[in-house]
This record gives structure tokens, sequence and C-alpha cells, in this order.
């Protein structure tokens, strides 16, 4: 026999009011894109990304460091899905940023409350 978990309809509502603040902070964030510029530092990870899509070049190195170094192609992976998905350069970089920003959240949530309950998770969902 089954065991009915007292819990669940608070853990249904915790999680939904998590995922209301997650839409809510997304749809902020991304609240006059039109306005923002493109990043010129990301103009190097973007042709990389074009190059990925087009011929299969996997990204070798990033954006210049001020120390006249390349850094790692991690910009230019990431840009990826935003290459695929949208036309719009002020676009690439978001699809990414959404989803880490996420499981972030996500992460904050399921650890704190783990250690400190439901309240506290959901006050650091907020905060963060």
């Amino acid at each position: 026999m089954r065991r009915q978990n007292s819990d669940q309809p608070f853990r249904r509502t915790e999680a939904i009011v998590a995922l209301i603040v997650a839409v809510l902070s997304v749809s902020i964030a991304l609240q006059g894109w039109k306005s923002r510029p493109v990043n010129i530092d990301l103009v190097t990870s973007i042709s990389a990304a074009q190059e990925l899509i087009d011929t299969g070049r996997v990204p070798d190195r990033g954006v210049v460091t001020s120390l006249g170094s390349f850094a790692s192609p991690g910009a230019a992976w990431l840009a990826v899905p935003g290459v695929m998905i949208f036309s719009d350069p002020r676009l690439f970089e978001y699809i990414s940023s959404v989803v880490l920003f996420l499981c972030t959240l996500l992460g904050i949530f399921l650890l704190t409350r783990r250690y400190f309950g439901a309240p506290c998770a959901l006050l650091a969902v907020v905060l963060y």
C-alpha cells in the first residue's frame, strides 16, 4: 500500500511560486532587448558559433583578453543555440543565459529547501 504524502500540496504550491518568480525575472530581464546593442566582445564568439553551424568547425578560442591572449571558447558554445534559432544578433546569448539562470534558481531552491525548509527556499529564490 502506498502512503499518502501530506506534504505534497505544499510542494506543488512552492514549486508554482518559484516558477512564477522565475518567469517574472526572465520577462523583466528581457524587457527592452531591442534597444541594447550587441556587446562588441561577443562578435568573435558569434562568428565562431556561426562557423560551427555552417561548416562544422569546432571553436578553438574565444575573445581576446586584456592580456592579449585568447580566452576559452565557452561563449561561442553558449551562443550556438541562439544563432540556430534567432536571426537577430542581440538575442544570440539570451537562450543560454536564460537556461543557466533557471538552472541556478533550481539549484538554489532545492539546496535551500533541503537544509533550511520551504519558506527559506522561496525567500532565497526571490532574493536571487
